[in-house]
């Protein structure tokens, strides 16, 4: 695991060495083993290394034999040793024995279709001397980010929002469209970032440039994600899962250095745990976060599956002074807004697993193929109500409305509430609706100047579009099961987990986003993923006899954090001051009137508005940090502490 950087020279006279010395600078927490740089007459790579394959010998950049190709790359190539034997018998000769050096060699012999052939979470750099030409690529899934941006006098490209920046003549000009997608996933999709200036390279995807044309597709995607349902008896996929799952676990262990496991309790890391117990030769160990507040803790299950297999087992603890003393730290770490408060205990479980592991396995991906969420099963339940007479949905809406508000992980009013407004919405809206922090119509949220910016108010878009991309009779859980892959997946949850990670310097894997695993699940017939309301029916059917019944049975929990209480608590004077109304008519973006009624109405208990208000202080802590036209702070974001 590393980053990655390089500038391509569009007007020489515009750039210094020193700016991309800057840059890969900005990366330095995501490889603290070393750096390195290339410098070529049109362009400049840069890398920093965290040593996880042939430590002594894996230096970036690397190239082929006669140095005309040159290669940085960000990640892990988990079949690299059958391609080094393939490539070998093709003549190529290696120096090192490490995983990033197939790829030029790769590259030589199939061109720009190398990817294809690429088992890994990967952001790679091809720099091909002979032809100028410039080839960016990013994994099947997303995994691993990469971000780009075009400028007056070239191009530049990083693993970080933040990197970019560092160049120093990128805009910071606020996308208001980003703005308002984030607000709808919590995240921004590629390729919108939440600038005007810089986009993401979006998964499974290949820019090509070189001095006249600039050519970007897909080497992945719809064809795979949508393939022909293959019918199969439960013993039959089981036997198969089993199998696929051993073998990419397996596959995920490659390293040199020590590694773990994420352990949440639930059923995805368990399995994965159990695997690696399995295979492993050597004591495995498992870490996991612990709440005080009862509702939000997983920390007795995660105990229970660790004295199950046997584990050597450390727990982190995440009490609210904690998260207080993180917040100030809260934009560097994201690096770009993101809605989703889990960052806070995905970052202190990455430092304490980096004090005795360079590399942890977790269990990511796995609701969203086998159909874990509820919002699956609450899809087909609202269809059923579409049907029924209006009198019968007008009922459920209005007992509902009557729910009180509650603070605690999935309560009932929360989940309810959030069900009903969805009810009488296409496949795509209710689904974004249900997953959003804000309601489409943002109007009432948004300053007059900045919404009537918007091309998409409802921001909308992303999920309108992904959808679209469904045959007709598809059956639409799968449909349901791709936005979740993309729009919150892919954007949110790996985002979150690879900044949170990589501020520690924690490489972490994901063997359920193999995608052999994706393609494995997205052909499954629809029963053996949900079955009646029971979700991962065919995952939880191959873990009866590896994990005790309760961690087989329980149901979905979730990796909530407690920050509806906290904000009626230890953080009401920093929510308070973060989003008070002179800093927000200052800013120039969001209602002050607005914001201080959802503030009002969450701290006085009569609604649940912790969803909306936590992406509101992430943009702002953000916003404050980063969203500036002027050279970036290098200081932390002075808050009002309580207390202080």
């Amino acid at each position: 695991m590393c980053g990655i950087a390089g500038i391509v020279l569009g007007v020489a006279d515009n750039w210094a060495r020193e700016d991309l010395h800057r840059v890969v600078q900005a990366l330095s927490h995501r490889g603290p083993d070393g750096t390195g740089f290339f410098f070529d007459e049109a362009v400049w790579l840069g890398h920093q290394r965290l040593s996880i394959i042939d430590p002594a010998g894996g230096a970036q950049p690397m190239f082929n034999e006669d140095q005309s190709i040159a290669v940085v790359c960000n990640g892990e190539i988990y079949n690299f040793q059958e391609l080094k034997h393939r490539l070998e018998q093709k003549g190529h000769r290696f120096g090192t024995s490490c995983d990033t050096e197939v790829i030029p060699h790769l590259y030589e012999e199939y061109g720009v279709d190398f990817p294809e052939h690429l088992v890994g979470m990967f952001a790679i750099a091809v720099w091909d001397r002979r032809v100028q030409r410039l080839m960016l690529v990013r994994d099947r899934m997303g995994i691993k980010p990469l971000y780009y941006a075009e400028t007056a006098g070239g191009f530049v490209f990083a693993s970080e929002l933040r990197a970019v920046l560092a160049a120093g003549n990128v805009s910071r000009e606020i996308d208001p469209d980003g703005v308002s997608e984030f607000l709808t996933y919590d995240a921004t999709p590629a390729p919108r970032t939440i600038l005007r200036a810089v986009r993401k390279l979006p998964a499974a995807s290949r820019m090509v440039r070189d001095a006249s044309s600039v050519r970007l597709d897909e080497y992945w995607g719809r064809r795979e994600l949508y393939p022909p349902v293959v019918p199969r008896s439960l013993e039959e996929a089981a036997e198969q899962l089993r199998a696929l799952l051993r073998d990419v676990v397996r596959r995920h262990l490659i390293s040199d250095v020590p590694l773990g496991v994420f352990l949440s309790g639930g059923i995805d890391s368990s399995y994965i745990a159990a695997v690696m117990a399995e295979v492993m030769d050597e004591p495995l160990r498992t870490f996991s976060i612990a709440f005080d507040e009862e509702s939000f803790d997983e920390g007795p299950y995660a105990r229970m599956v660790a004295a199950h297999l046997g584990t050597e087992h450390h727990e982190e603890r995440l009490p609210v002074d904690a998260a207080l003393q993180l917040l100030p730290r809260l934009p560097d770490i994201m690096d770009e807004p993101l809605g989703d408060p889990a960052i806070l205990p995905t970052y202190l479980l990455s430092r304490a697993a980096r004090t005795r592991v360079v590399v942890a396995l977790s269990g990511e991906g796995g609701d969203e193929l086998f159909y874990g969420y509820p919002t699956y099963y609450a899809h087909r339940v609202a269809r059923l109500l579409e049907r029924s007479p209006r009198i019968v949905s007008g009922a459920v809406r209005a007992l509902v409305g009557r729910l009180p508000a509650s603070s605690s992980n999935f309560a009932l009013d929360f989940v309810a509430k959030r069900f009903a407004s969805g009810v009488g919405r296409n496949l795509a809206e209710r689904h974004a609706h249900w997953m959003s922090s804000f309601e489409p119509d943002k109007e009432s949220l948004l300053t007059p100047e900045f919404y009537t910016a918007l091309e998409d108010p409802s921001g909308l878009g992303p999920a309108r579009r992904i959808a679209s991309l469904a045959s007709a009779g598809v059956d639409p859980l799968l449909v349901a099961s791709h936005l979740d892959l993309v729009l919150y997946l892919q954007d949110g949850i790996l985002m979150r987990t690879d900044k949170a990670s990589m501020a520690n310097a924690l490489e972490v894997r994901v063997p359920f986003l193999d995608h052999q695993v994706v393609e494995f699940a997205r052909a499954l017939p629809t029963n053996l993923k949900l079955r009646g309301r029971v979700g991962k029916y065919l995952l939880r059917w191959i873990a009866r006899d590896r994990l005790p019944a309760d961690i087989v049975r329980r149901p979905k929990k979730g990796f909530g954090v407690p920050v509806a209480g906290w904000f009626r608590g230890e953080l009401r004077e920093l929510l308070a001051d973060v989003l008070s109304a002179p800093r927000l008519r200052a800013q120039g973006i969001f209602q002050p009137e607005a914001v201080t009624r959802l503030v009002d109405e969450h701290q006085k208990g009569r609604q649940n508005h912790r969803k909306a208000l936590w992406a509101l202080l992430a943009f702002q802590l953000w916003h404050d940090r980063f969203g500036h036209s002027v050279a970036e702070r290098s200081e932390p974001v002075h808050l009002m502490m309580p207390g202080r």
